[in-house]
């Protein structure tokens, strides 16, 4: 009795990794969509910002008279686009951070958990 008592306890509690984990699947997963989203957003705008400096930089040229100042108002408005370009492109490189990976964590946990199982099923032999 006291056997079978033990295996319904280990089931249970194997029960619970799972479900932990699977909570924890589930949180990064969250995590990951809005990181996505993020990154498509920053595309998107790097990608108006590099057609609005092009636009504004063939006005610049359209626009190039005698009088310097109209000149210089749109390559400074050009300038600016270029900068929310490069910005946008920064903040996607550092979202996209080389060295994270996607669910890390759960894959750690997962891998505690076969560890300390197998050396459970060690032990017993």
């Amino acid at each position: 009795m006291k056997a079978l008592e033990t295996a319904g306890a280990l089931g249970q509690t194997l029960l619970q990794i799972l479900e932990a984990r699977i909570e924890l699947f589930g949180v990064e997963y969250r995590f990951e969509k809005a990181r996505l989203a993020a990154l498509v957003g920053f595309a998107c705008l790097a990608a108006a910002s590099l057609v609005l400096a092009g636009v504004a930089g063939i006005v610049a040229l359209a626009m190039a008279t005698p009088e310097h100042y109209q000149t210089l108002v749109m390559a400074a408005v050009s300038g600016f686009f270029l900068l929310i370009l490069v910005l946008s492109i920064a903040a996607a490189v550092y979202l996209m951070d080389h060295k994270r990976t996607p669910f890390t964590e759960t894959r750690s946990e997962l891998r505690k958990d076969a560890q300390c199982i197998s050396s459970l099923l060690k032990k017993r032999k």
